[in-house]
């Protein structure tokens, strides 16, 4: 069975193809949907991310970023929507290894969303996988 790791964002067409991808390919792949947290994220996100997966089954996994001290590349840690930080604290964990985010150094997505995600998604599957983003 193909493993696929279906990067879920808390938006609107990202809820859209996660319930086609469950509907087309559940039966055929191996299907793991992660959203990772900001720390910064909406209320409202949080609550939506919660509801797409109760609605349509998706067993979301929620991740941080673990921001792991210098020279070491960024892990994650498991939350769930009562756990999940709402204060930012992975954002300025971010902050204090990287620096500010701008448009010259824009590592925001890659340390908070990117790096998280499949450092996951690695220890999850056993072997390859692709990546779905909604």
């Amino acid at each position: 069975m193909e493993n696929i790791l279906v990067s879920f964002s808390g938006g609107k067409t990202s809820a859209f193809m996660a319930h086609l991808l469950k509907k087309q390919l559940e039966d055929t792949c191996n299907l793991l949907f992660v959203f990772a947290n900001t720390g910064k994220e909406k209320e409202q996100t949080l609550n939506f991310c919660r509801k797409c997966d109760e609605y349509f089954g998706l067993n979301l996994v929620w991740v941080e970023a673990d921001i792991l001290e210098k020279g070491k590349g960024t892990g994650h840690k498991i939350v769930d929507f009562e756990t999940a930080s709402r204060n930012g604290e992975p954002f300025r964990a971010m902050i204090g290894k990287f620096g500010l985010p701008n448009q010259s150094y824009s590592h925001c997505t890659r340390e908070l969303k990117i790096a998280p995600i499949h450092s996951f998604a690695k220890e999850y599957f056993d072997g390859e996988y692709k990546t779905a983003i909604g």
